[in-house]
């Protein structure tokens, strides 16, 4: 089977801490100005992420430093800083998990594209978190087959979605 390689990138001082323990199938790669650095990894090998499954949600904001507080505002997301452009979202089991998405500035956001939803074990404290944040509501809460949920765009115009189990 063959492998499928794929770009990881990290900042500086991650990248130190990694290089001592690098596995043999890692190779430093020259990235894009954007970013700081990239590792070439061979995705063959366990990286913690699963097969077919959603993995990646990156978000087009007009203002990334607007969007990195709202983010962490609303929903005490934390980032990785690689440059003025683009910020990556840390996963929720901390900085040394993979990202699960990103922050890429741009002149407009895309309509149209897909719906991200975010899981709540409380929407209404959630949609009130938003609207402290400066997201706006646009669609709930409302009732679905298994459970609740609202959309709600970000301060670039972003619409994602969050819901809680009945």
């Amino acid at each position: 089977m063959a492998s499928n390689p794929t770009y990881r990138c990290r900042r500086p001082a991650t990248l130190a801490n990694e290089a001592a323990s690098a596995p043999p199938r890692e190779l430093a790669v020259e990235a894009p100005s954007s970013y700081s650095t990239c590792i070439l990894q061979d995705m063959s090998e366990s990286s913690g992420h699963r097969h077919h499954a959603i993995d990646y949600v990156e978000l087009t904001v007009t203002d990334l430093e607007q969007a990195k507080r709202f983010y962490t505002q609303a929903f005490g997301w934390r980032f990785n800083d690689y440059g003025p452009e683009y910020a990556g979202i840390q996963s929720p089991q901390g900085g040394s998990a993979p990202e699960v998405g990103g922050l890429s500035k741009g002149q407009e956001v895309r309509s149209g594209g897909p719906l991200v939803l975010l899981y709540s074990t409380d929407l209404d404290r959630s949609v009130e978190a938003v609207q402290h944040a400066g997201g706006q509501v646009v669609n709930g809460p409302y009732v679905f087959p298994g459970g609740r949920r609202f959309h709600f765009s970000d301060p670039s115009g972003n619409e994602l979605g969050v819901w809680a189990e009945a």
